[in-house]
């Protein structure tokens, strides 16, 4: 559910099912921009470059904050969150939360269906 306002409650990004332990590698070439707790939780984010972001937040960082990591390497691994089994993926584009899906190509068609 996007928030009613810039800093209001809401969920910027989606939950993917994950069990702990699970590796998580890098998408692309990327630098740790930040590794480490966040209130309750493990929380990793990289910086793809070209102003893209992405958080996973429930993943516990294998590598050092500003490490340089290539594609397909290990970055993480799934830590438990309050929350739930998962992993949840945010992603920014120059400071604006954008769908992880957009990412991944992977945005179903939207239909509207009758009543």
């Amino acid at each position: 559910m996007a928030p009613a306002t810039e800093y209001g409650a809401g969920h910027r990004g989606i939950d993917l099912p994950a069990s702990l332990g699970e590796r998580l590698v890098a998408p692309t070439g990327v630098r740790v921009a930040f590794a480490g707790r966040v209130v309750d939780r493990d929380v990793v984010t990289l910086d793809a470059g070209g102003g893209w972001l992405a958080t996973f937040d429930g993943a516990s960082s294998l590598v050092e904050m500003d490490s340089m990591v290539e594609a397909g390497e290990p970055v993480a691994v799934v830590s438990p969150t309050p929350h739930c089994a998962c992993v949840h993926v945010s992603l920014r584009y120059r400071g604006e939360y954008v769908n992880p899906l957009l990412a991944w190509g992977e945005v179903p068609r939207a239909v509207l269906l009758p009543w």
